[in-house]
């Protein structure tokens, strides 16, 4: 030894090495399908969003229309936990197609445009493929995946029935008080009356009377977040039903235990 520090070589490159095993595309460049991992492909996030659009799929097959009449918004995914990365990685992979929807106040369908943009706001909308149709139903997400499966009549759970009281501005589940409110909340009063109206059905139709200043999908999905937040007991979850023009309730799955007093309904 001459006393000179001794550099060790440089490792050769690896290109599978330096990406997990994944192939660098270039941007715009559709992934292979062999470069997707199945540890990837079973991320909650590309779970969620092939079981969504699978039923979206589904809702269109069963009333024979096009696909996009049944597309899912952006904001409809991102509430149930997919990232914008789960999106691009399914869109490239040719699993999924993605558009931004142009559908005026008065049309009676939908109407989208394409867009090569992976940034994704509140107007983009996405669909399966039928390659991606496929994919959902190998891992067994979707409708045809008997876990998954709910009849569209019944209730969410036949035992636990909320009640909107409008006198006294509260609403229950039993005899424990979910929201209470205090000040004028309209959008709210609204949706819970029309629940209330019509025995609480899992889902509902848009009730909001249309307007010509505020995008009705994003108003429903603003009122939606509302009715989430603040709860004094996270008993209940509201949601959209993929495409903007429904909102459906069930008892939230983080709630804390239901006490046993809540086993009977309420009208």
């Amino acid at each position: 030894m001459d006393g000179r520090s001794i550099r060790p070589p440089k490792p050769k490159h690896d290109p599978d090495s330096a990406t997990n095993g994944l192939v660098v595309c270039d941007p715009g460049e559709r992934v292979p399908a062999h470069a997707i991992s199945s540890t990837v492909v079973a991320s909650a996030g590309l779970k969620a969003a092939l079981s969504l659009l699978s039923v979206a799929s589904a809702y269109a097959d069963d009333v024979g229309c096009d696909v996009w009449e049944f597309a899912v918004d952006w904001e409809t995914l991102r509430d149930h936990q997919v990232a914008p990365n789960d999106l691009r990685l399914l869109v490239r992979k040719g699993f999924v197609d993605h558009r931004v929807e142009t559908t005026g106040a008065r049309s009676s369908s939908r109407h989208f445009r394409s867009t090569p943009r992976l940034l994704f706001a509140a107007e983009h909308n996405f669909v399966l493929t039928s390659r991606g149709l496929a994919r959902a139903r190998a891992m067994s997400l979707g409708p045809d995946n008997t876990s998954s499966q709910l009849p569209l009549d019944a209730p969410t759970d036949s035992s636990v029935i909320p009640r909107w009281d409008r006198n006294s501005r509260c609403l229950y589940v039993s005899d424990h008080v979910v929201k209470q409110f205090h000040v004028p909340a309209g959008n709210q009063d609204l949706v819970l009356a029309a629940f209330q109206e019509e025995g609480w059905p899992p889902s509902i139709d848009d009730p909001l009377p249309p307007s010509t200043e505020i995008d009705s999908k994003r108003r429903l999905h603003d009122t939606i977040r509302r009715l989430n937040n603040h709860q004094h007991r996270r008993l209940l979850h509201f949601s959209g039903n993929g495409n903007g023009r429904a909102i459906c309730w069930r008892i939230a799955t983080n709630a804390p235990p239901l006490p046993r007093d809540i086993a009977g309904s309420q009208s």
